[in-house]
């Protein structure tokens, strides 16, 4: 992925786990009404002051509304689907007073026992990257606090992403890497930060979607080593997005490929099952487990 502020997010984990801390705050107080987003509002107001008074020049997710500065920006893999865990150190701290509440030192951890900040955090950078992340108190415990940290907290994540780990992840790729190595497709083969091998079959220009834009393309899909679609159509048009309630989502694999590609270009994607359809497939045409192919052409983007 080009280094820019681009997507660098856990995918559609990340947005669900957003959505139940936020609904949690709305329910948990049965007397006053909290309003989830006016405080998400709030929060950013607060650490663009933070930022702006120090002068610290910084860069936004432009899903999580994260800003965070890149120390490190690192040259391993980078997550985007929950790996299942990492080996990371980091000093998690209220933003407003500096008290650290939560740390680690190259410590190997399940990725989902991570607070969301945390993870979020790990998100932006690859393997052997640094990262200060400042994160809305919906990321961490929102309006109920903990011990040590107040209710409404910002707060500031230091961190250092050693290694992450996902031992299916990795055995698929190798299944990918070793099917087109045995049929001498590797002419031009580039292996995505997030584990996707791609070839790019024609370049082109102008600037990338961003999430939840509406583009339009033309595809093909195979399972992976076969020559018969299980799906293609010229046209199609889709909402850059994926988790989402309210729009038609694509895979993970469609989401992190069509953030990375301009108006133009035509890709050719091998897609892990991780960032496919997983464990249950797509009945009747996708198996358990598949690995797949797509060409894809990016039409336009349509605003």
């Amino acid at each position: 992925m080009k280094t820019n502020n681009k997507l660098r997010l856990l995918g559609a984990g990340i947005a669900l786990c957003m959505a139940l801390v936020l609904l949690n705050s709305c329910l948990n107080n049965d007397d006053d009404f909290f309003d989830s987003q006016a405080q998400f509002q709030a929060d950013l107001r607060l650490i663009d002051d933070y930022l702006d008074e120090r002068g610290i020049v910084h860069l936004q997710d432009d899903v999580t509304q994260i800003r965070y500065v890149v120390q490190n920006p690192g040259d391993g893999m980078q997550q985007f689907v929950f790996a299942d865990s990492l080996t990371l150190s980091y000093e998690a701290r209220v933003l407003e007073t500096g008290v650290v509440f939560e740390s680690a030192s190259n410590e190997k951890v399940r990725t989902l026992s991570l607070l969301v900040a945390i993870r979020a955090a790990s998100a932006l950078i690859r393997e052997g990257g640094s990262v200060t992340a400042y994160i809305p108190s919906a990321y961490g415990f929102a309006n109920q606090g903990s011990d040590e940290v107040p209710p409404n907290a910002v707060l500031q994540v230091d961190l250092q992403l050693d290694q992450v780990h996902d031992q299916t992840l990795e055995a698929q790729m190798q299944v990918i890497k070793d099917t087109l190595v045995n049929r001498g497709d590797t002419i031009g083969l580039e292996l995505h930060p997030t584990g996707i091998y791609f070839i790019q079959e024609e370049g082109g220009s102008g600037r990338f979607p961003r999430y939840n834009e509406n583009v339009t393309v033309n595809f093909e899909g195979r399972l992976l080593g076969s020559s018969n679609a299980f799906d293609q159509a010229d046209g199609a048009s889709f909402f850059v997005t994926n988790g989402n309630a309210t729009v038609a989502g694509l895979i993970p694999g469609w989401v992190v490929m069509l953030r990375d590609m301009r108006v133009g270009e035509q890709r050719t994607i091998y897609l892990p099952s991780t960032y496919a359809y997983g464990e249950n497939g797509r009945s009747p045409s996708i198996p358990s487990n598949a690995n797949l192919e797509f060409d894809i052409e990016l039409i336009s983007i349509n605003n």
